[in-house]
């Protein structure tokens, strides 16, 4: 495993960029398998399954998007989980930036979220330059966005995070896809999961249980609102270290949202997958192995 951190000198320039304006007017775009990379102030939204071309025929795809979500009972907007939130960052290759979700963990320092890999590193950037363009830039996890009351909880920024070497060397490794960060106290001095609460983490579960993912798809309302989509896990035949869950309308900028198991034991609730890529029917996530256990286990002591 890889990690990077930052600065105090960074975590001032990060806040500092990331203005309530700045973060409003940022809209995802295809990237490539899940990816979410943005232009700052783009015209349009693409649509639900990247549709792409004139400005009206995006128009035209956000409307049928919209309908899809009206009439799609497997999706719905989430009343707002404190404990997962918006992404900000700029990718130091493309100097773009981006967006996707993320969700605070439990762990021994209270400060650490989990996302996918690319929403904090370049995959398949450690063979290509330094150790500084590896990772992304000016990152920002805002817990709880919701439209106008988008810091309602204070702005995180990273401090440590950790990814696989794997997603370093080659961003088609989609089993690789998960990055876990030590976030920074708020302006108020709290860490993140005193801020919000967070939930537990779940690894080498069963097949075929029901989880919840939620996320802030740009697709829908350019993803100021939380969106979830409740369905049965399956494992990708071809890809057996992927599970996939049937869901029409989590898109970019949903990607490292978390997915959401419930025990029916105990009530208590545990991350069972972080959403990776969709293709406009089915979200996907890297099945939580040992694997992800270790990387909980090495990044969750660190503060």
């Amino acid at each position: 495993m890889s990690t990077a951190s930052a600065s105090a000198a960074d975590d001032a320039a990060t806040l500092a960029y990331w203005t309530p304006e700045r973060m409003a007017a940022v809209l995802a775009a295809d990237q490539g398998a899940g990816g979410d990379e943005g232009a700052d102030g783009a015209a349009a939204d693409e649509g639900a399954e990247g549709a792409s071309g004139s400005g009206e025929g995006k128009r035209g795809a956000a409307v049928e998007a919209a309908a899809r979500f009206a009439a799609d009972r497997s999706v719905s907007r989430a009343s707002v989980d404190r404990t997962v939130g918006r992404v900000f960052y700029v990718n130091p290759a493309t100097q773009l930036p981006g967006v996707c979700s993320a969700s605070a963990v439990n762990s021994p320092s209270r400060m650490m979220v989990i996302t996918s890999a690319h929403c904090a590193a370049v995959g398949g950037s450690r063979m290509n330059g330094e150790k500084p363009q590896w990772f992304n830039a000016n990152w920002v996890y805002v817990p709880g966005y919701n439209g106008s009351d988008a810091a309602a909880y204070g702005r995180f920024t990273w401090k440590n995070g950790r990814v696989f070497n794997n997603w370093l060397d080659n961003e088609r490794a989609a089993e690789w896809d998960v990055a876990m960060i030590t976030v920074n106290p708020n302006a108020d001095g709290k860490r993140i999961v005193d801020a919000t609460g967070a939930n537990g983490l779940i690894v080498n579960q069963r097949d075929e249980v029901t989880v919840t993912a939620v996320g802030y798809p740009v697709n829908l309302d350019k993803g100021e609102y939380q969106v979830s989509c409740t369905g049965t896990l399956e494992r990708l035949i071809l890809y057996p270290s992927l599970l996939e869950l049937p869901c029409r309308l989590l898109g970019h900028g949903a990607s490292g949202g978390p997915w959401l198991w419930t025990d029916p034991q105990t009530g208590i609730t545990k991350i069972n997958g972080v959403t990776r890529s969709h293709d406009g029917i089915e979200i996907d996530t890297p099945y939580f192995d040992e694997g992800v256990w270790s990387m909980y286990l090495e990044q969750g002591s660190v503060t």
